[in-house]
């Protein structure tokens, strides 16, 4: 039940974070432009909590560096406060993103294309279950 209740969550609130009615506190942990400066990629996160559990939530939003639009959330995943959770990001071109995930088993990927950007994911583990799990999320985020 409470996987189930974390799944919807995770689903239903990565890009506007909330619980309940009340919005979670979310703050940019590290923010990396791309090499032409057109991009900026932010690691996020947010903790939400109530009497029962507190979640944190590890996100990585891109936004054009011109500074009309919103980000755009990337992806979310369930983590701790460590900071070998969260997701890593590094550009390899002025139009390509790489984002490392550690784990994938609280992963909800949002948007895997953005026009104007390459966006490559890839799981830090070699375990074949965290393998097997990933490869299923990337194909339903297609």
């Amino acid at each position: 039940m409470l996987l189930m209740f974390f799944f919807v969550f995770l689903y239903a609130g990565i890009s506007s974070v909330r619980w309940g009615s009340r919005a979670c506190p979310e703050s940019v942990r590290s923010q990396t432009t791309s090499p032409d400066g057109a991009w900026v990629a932010s690691v996020t996160s947010a903790i939400c909590g109530n009497d029962w559990m507190t979640n944190v939530v590890g996100g990585v939003d891109l936004i054009h560096s011109g500074g009309s639009g919103k980000p755009i959330t990337i992806l979310g995943v369930s983590t701790t406060s460590d900071d070998s959770e969260y997701p890593r990001v590094a550009w390899e071109g002025s139009t390509a993103l790489k984002i490392i995930i550690r784990h994938a088993s609280f992963l909800k990927v949002l948007h895997r294309t953005v026009p104007g950007v390459t966006i490559g994911i890839e799981l830090e583990s070699r375990d074949a279950k965290e393998q097997a799990i990933f490869a299923k999320k990337m194909y339903d985020a297609e």
